[in-house]
């Protein structure tokens, strides 16, 4: 069942990448520290706390489009090395990857409400 619905689900990830319409809020502990921080006054809230403040911490210029284009790229990952997997593909750098696509995988099953266009 989960190959068969990787089948389906990953063309849908990849539509909904290129066409959508708006980004779903994404928590910054789901994205790299690099990804955290932001210099754009789209993401006020950020300012809740202090340390956000911080000139260091103000050097990224990342918004919350860019947050949720990463995670649909960790999902769209997920899907498509499970169907490679399926398909008999052979990994390499297999340890790597399998954290990644676990990590995929974990972010659909929690962002799944925000796949809306």
């Amino acid at each position: 069942m989960d190959g068969t619905l990787a089948v389906i689900i990953l063309p849908m990830l990849k539509q909904l990448r290129a066409e959508k319409h708006g980004s779903g809020l994404v928590d910054l502990e789901d994205v790299p520290e690099s990804m955290r921080y932001t210099t754009t006054e789209d993401y006020e809230s950020q300012y809740t706390f202090d340390f956000y403040r911080e000139p260091d911490l103000q050097k990224v210029q990342c918004d919350i489009h860019d947050r949720w284009d990463w995670v649909l790229d960790e999902m769209i990952f997920a899907f498509e090395y499970k169907i490679d997997e399926d398909n008999g593909g052979i990994d390499k750098d297999w340890k790597n990857n399998y954290k990644r696509v676990q990590n995929g995988f974990r972010l659909f099953g929690k962002y799944y409400q925000n796949l809306w266009d």
